[in-house]
């Protein structure tokens, strides 16, 4: 029986998932521990040792992403699978080389969702062929280039940030969904205008806007191709 520990900072999406995995999974699996603090996640890991953890990417305190670098950093060999509301075109590369197993969304049917859990429990990657064949074209491209993107600066937190900007949030908006100070978030978005060498808080958000805008049309373009 492989034991299972969920960290996300919504009690009622642990106790669905654990409700799906008791359900589908007969005695497969067992959930061992549940948290949506990132702290107490790391004691748990300590003290429980599971074979897996499902992690959310927003989470109090930090974020799912650091949480998995942590995870990793410590030497842990446990699979990591990240469960998230976030589009994948966003996060899954950066979840996969932060060093999880897994990425499956949120809004997937329950069937989908167990299945991901069962391919990361037996040793096996899961995204979707779309994510694996773009992370393959841009790791190709950065060893013959070695190029990054202004984008590919930005750090986990700064992305999560500009994206919401992006679709028209408001900074204490971010800052309560991300677990955030807004003095946290004004930061973020100095270190962003940095970056993308911009002057003005205008500017930053008329470029959120059109890069969101800009990745819902690539992601509908390759939706198609795929579906050719």
């Amino acid at each position: 029986m492989r034991r299972i520990m969920i960290v996300d900072d919504h009690p009622i999406v642990r106790d669905g998932l654990a409700q799906l995995i008791s359900q589908k999974s007969g005695h497969e699996f067992e959930i061992v521990g549940m948290t949506g603090s990132v702290t107490e996640a790391l004691s748990l890991l300590k003290i429980l040792s599971p074979d897996m953890v499902i992690v959310d990417i927003s989470l109090e305190g930090t974020d799912g992403i650091e949480l998995i670098k942590t995870i990793r950093a410590m030497g842990h060999e446990t699979r990591v699978l990240v469960f998230s509301m976030y589009d994948e075109s966003l996060y899954a590369e950066r979840v996969l080389e932060a060093g999880a197993d897994g990425y499956v969304m949120k809004q997937e049917e329950p069937s989908e969702i167990f299945n991901a859990i069962c391919a990361v429990a037996q040793g096996e990657v899961y995204s979707s062929n779309r994510i694996i064949a773009k992370m393959i074209r841009r790791k190709s491209s950065r060893s013959s280039e070695n190029f990054v993107t202004a984008i590919d600066s930005l750090t986990d937190r700064e992305l999560q940030t500009f994206r919401l900007l992006g679709l028209g949030w408001k900074t204490q908006q971010i800052a309560d969904e991300l677990h955030l100070s807004m003095k946290t978030v004004e930061t973020y978005c100095a270190h962003i205008k940095t970056k993308l060498d911009l002057q003005h808080f205008n500017e930053l958000i008329r470029h959120a806007v059109q890069w969101v805008n800009s990745r819902s049309a690539e992601d509908a373009q390759e939706s198609k191709a795929l579906h050719f």
